[in-house]
């Protein structure tokens, strides 16, 4: 009887001994594991952000949402990443200047931005997966924001005639035909049968009327219909690419008409209908305005730059090589 308590007591004894070291087991794994998603969940935050920007945190989307919307899709190589860093501290630095400033965008502004970024996030390349609050948000302050930034910190520029003397007589020089021909005001007829343009050119040749009107005739004459439009010159070269026909169309003089084009298998004739001179005065003053806003520009650029090397940032190095 004795002998039978010992061995139940050993049993006991051994039963107890094996839920402890069950037990243990059982704390280790899974100690193990919370230990281990810990320094998953610790490691995915510390690659959450790609840099410590003036004491605040940018995330890694933030950069590669912005490296998308500015043409960049792979940031693998070091040169590629090191220039979409510093766009994204510049960009950062300006919108610190405009919330210090006071300068905010709208919220019909903001709902714009958000629009544009539905519409264009395939064209950008941006992944389904970004957080669309970023990308508005960037697009927001780039498109809608950075007008209040230029025109808030960069004072009005007037140039000194004095200084740009040689520089105004040789662009009014360069500049008056081109000037010309962004003022014209031309007609196109167009059809897909060249015997009917011919036509026209040759009865055009003899007949003095108004060119609608001669159009008209002809149509209600000939019966043909040809389709009329008007357009500056260059709209029309661009449009239909007559770019071999780019000088011969542009010298054309108020009331004269072109040969026969073709066009992708339609042919078209163009009518000279308006060619509006301009004088120096005209040409000066947009030559100034460009002086001025180039002068604007140049200070924007600059001071951009300093707001740039004025910001304090350290890259995490994790999230960087995780690039």
């Amino acid at each position: 009887m004795q002998n039978r308590k010992k061995v139940n007591k050993e049993i006991e004894r051994k039963k107890r001994n094996h839920r402890r070291m069950s037990n243990l087991i059982v704390g280790v794994v899974i100690a193990i594991v919370v230990l281990g998603l810990s320094w998953i969940g610790w490691d995915v935050y510390r690659r959450s952000y790609v840099m410590t920007l003036d004491g605040q945190r940018i995330s890694t989307s933030e950069l590669h949402v912005h490296a998308f919307m500015n043409g960049i899709h792979d940031l693998s190589d070091p040169e590629t990443l090191d220039f979409a860093i510093e766009q994204l501290v510049s960009h950062r630095a300006m919108m610190q200047q405009a919330e210090d400033a006071g300068l905010s965008i709208t919220t019909e502004e903001r709902e714009q931005a958000r629009e544009i970024v539905a519409a264009n996030r395939e064209w950008w390349g941006l992944p389904n997966a970004a957080p669309t609050n970023v990308t508005a948000e960037i697009l927001a302050e780039r498109d809608f924001l950075i007008d209040q930034v230029f025109e808030h910190f960069v004072p009005p520029y007037t140039p000194n005639p004095g200084e740009h003397e040689e520089e105004l007589e040789q662009y009014i020089e360069n500049s008056r035909f081109q000037y010309e021909v962004n003022r014209t005001e031309a007609q196109f007829i167009m059809n897909e049968d060249r015997a009917v343009l011919d036509n026209i050119k040759e009865l055009m040749a003899t007949d003095s009327a108004d060119f609608e009107e001669f159009i008209r005739t002809y149509c209600i004459t000939y019966s043909p219909e040809v389709d009329i439009e008007f357009m500056a010159i260059n709209d029309i070269i661009n449009s239909f690419g007559l770019f071999e026909h780019f000088f011969t169309l542009q010298e054309l003089q108020a009331g004269e008409t072109s040969d026969v084009i073709e066009s992708d298998g339609v042919y078209l004739l163009v009518y000279m209908q308006n060619r509006p001179s301009v004088t120096d005065a005209e040409i000066e003053e947009s030559f100034f305005e460009r002086i001025a806003d180039e002068r604007r520009r140049e200070t924007f650029t600059e001071l951009r730059q300093s707001w740039t090397d004025a910001a304090s940032f350290t890259l995490n190095q994790r999230a960087i090589n995780a690039l």
